[in-house]
């Protein structure tokens, strides 16, 4: 017995012996492997290899061949979608055009899958990426077929499958997937994660050796407020949306209706209204449509907002702007009491539920939360404007 016992004590210090060199010469070969890359293929801290893209060859919008092997030498981002999508997709892309406008470097390339092969063609692809106004110099837009298509859904690991929902009649990830020079899953975000599309931007920049530095501004072009605002509507990828009601309400003739929202309640389509849309989209869903409109309070400074509120208002009968024309108030009731926010100066109507604030015995009601909190980081600023008296 003794003789047992001690034959079973050698095997596992052996054993353990055994281990301990295998998990040093596994350490010792990944220090070699990093220590001979390029410079250009350093590992940035923090980003795991998950896995290798698989092979593929698809034409892109253009009719042009892209595949896995002429795609190395670039990091790019991946997404799946189809030019269908009334849910989903939407805000999906629309989040991509924001990625282009913070990651601007010639070298980073996207590379959104088409999950439709049936429909999705060149031409229409091509369609659907002028009606985005993304940057198509860097924004490839695959059309793919149904055994190719299998192939890479299998090798990123990711799911397609067809759904009995006419509105959704194709489920797929909503993930996006950062891939390196040599064609590796680098990481992936969570596209309805603002802080993991930050996270994209700076791993995106390390991986290409890009500086991060600060999100550059939205430019935008034109001499009146109006024009600059169409300008926004267009590049923001607002047009790609509110042309097709099946995704989003139509703009024409807004201003100044009443509109009905998911919660039952109506309200007027005022200043107000407009400007919390675009700042705060989720805050007053309309009746019949989803969260399918991201936040740009990041994105456009207060005079973007205002110009793209001046826009929408010009898409209403009798409202014109910077042309000599007074834009019309709201056409409410004459009961319904029209007051001033503080902050940005844009009409409010008097609702309970509008963000408000009572300060020295005063009323203040805000268009948006954000002008509320400007407002309660420094209320005497704006004291001096109250919007009502108690």
């Amino acid at each position: 017995m003794m003789q047992k016992r001690k034959w079973i004590f050698a095997i596992v210090a052996a054993l353990a012996v055994l281990w301990i060199v295998l998990f040093a010469l596994l350490e010792w070969g990944a220090h070699k492997l990093n220590a001979n890359r390029p410079p250009d293929q350093a590992v940035p801290a923090g980003l795991s290899v998950y896995w290798n893209t698989p092979a593929f060859s698809f034409p892109d919008q253009d009719g042009q061949t892209i595949t896995n092997d002429n795609l190395r030498g670039h990091v790019w981002i991946a997404d799946f979608f189809f030019s269908q999508c009334t849910t989903a997709c939407p805000i999906l892309t629309s989040k991509l055009i924001l990625l282009q406008k913070q990651i601007t470097s010639p070298n980073i390339r996207f590379i959104s899958f088409s999950v439709d092969p049936e429909h999705d063609s060149p031409p229409v692809l091509k369609k659907y990426a002028e009606l985005w106004h993304g940057d198509q110099s860097r924004w490839r837009l695959l059309s793919t077929d149904p055994t190719g298509l299998a192939k890479v859904v299998s090798g990123m690991k990711v799911t397609v499958a067809a759904s009995s929902d006419p509105n959704n009649p194709i489920l797929h990830s909503t993930l996006f997937m950062l891939v390196d020079q040599q064609g590796q899953v680098r990481g992936i975000y969570d596209s309805s994660d603002s802080d993991a599309l930050a996270s994209l931007v700076d791993d995106a920049k390390s991986l290409d050796g890009t500086s991060k530095g600060s999100m550059p501004t939205v430019m935008t072009v034109g001499t009146t407020s109006v024009e600059r605002g169409h300008a926004l509507y267009n590049t923001m990828g607002c047009l790609a949306c509110h042309s097709q009601s099946r995704i989003a309400p139509s703009l024409q003739s807004l201003y100044g209706s009443q509109v009905h929202l998911d919660d039952h309640r109506t309200v007027w389509a005022d200043d107000a209204y407009l400007h919390e849309s675009i700042v705060d989209p989720f805050a007053k869903i309309v009746a019949g449509y989803g969260k399918t409109m991201p936040n740009y309070r990041s994105f456009l400074d207060d005079s973007q907002v205002m110009d793209l509120v001046a826009y929408i208002k010009s898409l209403s009968p009798n409202t014109t702007s910077d042309h000599g024309v007074v834009m019309s108030p709201t056409s409410a009731p004459a009961d319904v009491e029209l007051l001033t926010d503080p902050v940005c100066k844009m009409q409010v109507t008097n609702d309970p539920l509008a963000p408000h604030v009572f300060y020295k015995g005063r009323l203040f009601v805000f268009c948006s939360e954000h002008c509320k909190e400007q407002f309660l980081a420094n209320p005497t600023l704006y004291a001096l404007n109250p919007t009502t008296s108690p």
